[in-house]
């Protein structure tokens, strides 16, 4: 027996043992597991005050836009805690403050008997609100040095200057209309009484300026006694009756403005008696006209047209000209070659004949003429103005070589080979001297000669290779090894 009190006595101090150390264990293990390799807290977002938070604002603004109204306490957004991580329990509002309206007699606004005129918000300043200014704060610090007396004096003022701000906001809600927001397009409720009876008062200084601006635009400008007794000297007439005696004359002097100016009076003093006098001995000049544009200068402008191929204008301005001095052969002589120009043959041959009639030795004159005359195929005239033309200038090779055209299309080829290949003597740089005579000698059936024309007109002009490539003139020259060569190589250096 006291065998096994022994036993159980041993069993039940491992079983305390084994308690013990169990919750010694419990005690020494960690709350929480730890964190796996590779774990961060949780982000948090920040919480945003009012003044950041700009979602919140337009949600505001845009209920305060449809007439709503914020409530006069709104419980804390986040809950505050002390250092010691406790919740801090959130103030109670303070009591709304209660704001009379002011009466009528003390200005201001009388509602209409059953209008329903809604309470004024609060207009006391919590604590809260004190808080949140500096110079509150400030003012607080200094508050705890002053007595009893003053500091409730001071809070009497407060009080005082919060509810004359309360009631001014109530008098500006009043003017606008009505307490709450009023739709767009509203008229103002009839409810309402203005403070001020007097309709001039109540107007502001612009609305006064504009209206008596009006007024005064309104008022009919005075008139001066001179339209004053026009208008009734035309109102009798209309009426059939004479004007009166004193009626001044219709041709009386008039000022700058157009009033009647009056007559001087008599005994008055004339002025510039001097002035007068001395124009008595001026004996009066006959005013000439300006001066006109001359034929000259039709003429030379007419020649600026001519130059940039306006030949309608040129011809206008040689026709102005001939027109000032209708003996300028220069007007005739330009105008011709302004009509040849435009194709206007017939005008241009009268023109030459009317310039050789006024200048008969004019070899500029006979060579143009004659040159209208082979465009014309009157290839006998052309060679008679030609030949007049070398009579009186032998030298020029121009008009030699275009009497050889004009030989050659009239079939004498001997008669243009010769003027070709004098022209081409007094001036061996002249390729149409030399393209000419390939034709006559080629019309004549002299191949080689034709040859050597042909190479020197290429060599000093390369383009007549179109010309001589198609030439009819040129038949006898046609799929010569020589003359295609001389083609070939004209065509690479043009």
């Amino acid at each position: 027996m006291g065998r096994l009190l022994r036993v159980l006595l041993i069993a039940a101090l491992l079983a305390g043992a084994a308690v013990l150390a169990l919750q010694l264990l419990r005690r020494r293990r960690p709350a929480w597991p730890a964190p796996e390799p590779g774990w961060s807290p949780p982000a948090v977002a920040p919480v945003l005050t009012f003044d950041e938070d700009e979602g919140l604002q337009r949600e505001i603004a845009d209920a305060e836009a449809e007439g709503m109204r914020a409530p006069d306490w709104e419980p804390p957004v986040d809950v505050a805690v002390d250092e010691t991580g406790r919740v801090v329990e959130p103030e109670p509002p303070a009591e709304e403050a209660v704001v009379e309206p002011l009466a009528a007699e003390d200005g201001g606004v009388t509602a209409a008997p059953g209008a329903d005129v809604p309470p004024a918000g609060p207009v006391e300043r919590t604590g809260e609100a004190l808080a949140g200014d500096e110079e509150a704060l400030r003012g607080l610090d200094d508050l705890t040095e002053l007595p009893d007396e003053a500091v409730r004096q001071l809070f009497a003022e407060a009080e005082e200057f919060e509810r004359a701000i309360a009631e001014f906001e109530q008098l500006e809600q009043a003017m606008a209309g009505t307490f709450g927001s009023p739709e767009p397009g509203a008229a103002p409720p009839e409810a309402f009484v203005h403070p001020l009876d007097d309709a001039e008062t109540a107007e502001s200084d612009a609305d006064i300026i504009r209206r008596r601006f009006e007024e005064l635009a309104a008022e009919p400008e005075p008139l001066s006694a001179a339209t004053e007794l026009e208008r009734a000297i035309a109102d009798a007439a209309a009426e059939g009756m004479a004007p009166p005696a004193d009626t001044p004359p219709a041709d009386e002097a008039r000022s700058a403005a157009g009033e009647l100016v009056e007559p001087a009076r008599a005994g008055a003093e004339p002025l510039f008696a001097s002035l007068e006098e001395a124009l008595q001995d001026v004996a009066p000049r006959t005013i000439q006209p300006p001066l006109g544009r001359s034929a000259e200068s039709y003429l030379d402008e007419g020649n600026v047209y001519f130059n940039v191929g306006q030949f309608a204008l040129a011809i206008d301005r040689y026709t102005q000209a001939i027109l000032l001095d209708p003996e300028l052969t220069a007007a005739y002589y330009n105008r011709a070659n302004a009509y040849t120009r435009s194709g206007e043959f017939d005008r241009a041959l009268a023109d030459y004949n009317r310039a050789l009639e006024l200048l008969p030795n004019d070899a500029d004159a006979l060579n143009n003429r004659g040159m209208l005359f082979l465009y014309r195929g009157n290839y006998g005239a052309a060679v008679a103005d030609f030949d007049a033309a070398l009579a009186l200038d032998p030298g020029d090779t121009t008009v030699m070589v275009n009497r050889g055209i004009a030989r050659l299309h009239s079939g004498d080829a001997e008669g243009a080979l010769q003027d070709f290949l004098t022209a081409a003597g007094l001036d061996p740089r002249d390729p149409a001297a030399q393209y000419g005579a390939a034709q006559a000698a080629a019309a004549l059936g002299n191949r080689e000669e034709a040859l050597r024309h042909v190479e020197r007109a290429l060599a000093l002009d390369a383009g007549y290779a179109r010309e001589a490539a198609a030439d009819p003139r040129l038949a006898i020259l046609q799929g010569d090894p020589e003359f295609l060569r001389l083609l070939r190589e004209a065509g690479r250096s043009s």
